[in-house]
């Protein structure tokens, strides 16, 4: 059964080609009509948008351009809305709190770095029409299928960020700093 947002790709998709063979069947310039109602729907989404965030969730809200969330800085559910852009997550130097944190970022094309510590468990759920990642140093593609990748401490650690990607098409790379003060190499699987 497909998930949530595979529905709402679909039913996007067969409404645009819908649209398109209609123009098509009974010559009408679509574009005439569309730009104007998505440029409504974009502005009434925007209004209406912050209402129907969680009380206490923060919303970052960029059209093009660079987020980063780097060096000391206190980690805590978030959602980031952009159009076009990067994000740049490390958390090696964060305060994390305990139980899950989640970190759910949209956008339409994008690239989104995240770098954890080795005692925190990370789940990156990934839903894109194109996805091309880099997850604990495993390549990972997806063609209009969600990506769901764990690491091996996941389910046991006490310490857990859920990172939670909707964008058009978008490259990831997740990866863990290395502990030094140990001679063992990282563990880390997919699964």
């Amino acid at each position: 059964m497909p998930s949530h947002s595979q529905r709402i790709i679909g039913v996007i998709l067969v409404s645009v080609g819908l649209i398109i063979l209609l123009a098509r069947v009974f010559d009408i310039y679509v574009w005439l009509i569309c730009w104007p109602v998505s440029l409504i729907l974009v502005g009434v989404w925007l209004l209406f948008r912050p209402q129907l965030v969680l009380y206490g969730k923060p919303v970052t809200l960029h059209f093009l351009g660079e987020i980063k969330r780097i060096g000391n800085w206190k980690v805590k559910d978030e959602e980031i809305w952009l159009f076009v852009g990067d994000v740049e997550i490390d958390l090696s130097q964060a305060d994390i709190p305990p139980g899950l944190t989640t970190i759910r970022i949209y956008g339409f094309v994008g690239e989104v770095e995240l770098l954890a510590p080795q005692d925190v468990g990370v789940l990156v759920s990934s839903t894109a029409f194109l996805t091309d990642g880099k997850l604990w140093g495993m390549k990972q593609e997806r063609f209009f299928s969600r990506l769901d990748k764990s690491n091996t401490i996941y389910k046991t650690a006490e310490r857990k960020v859920l990172l939670d990607t909707y964008f058009f098409v978008t490259d990831l790379d997740v990866s863990q700093v290395n502990d030094f003060s140990s001679d063992q190499p990282m563990e880390s699987s997919i699964g």
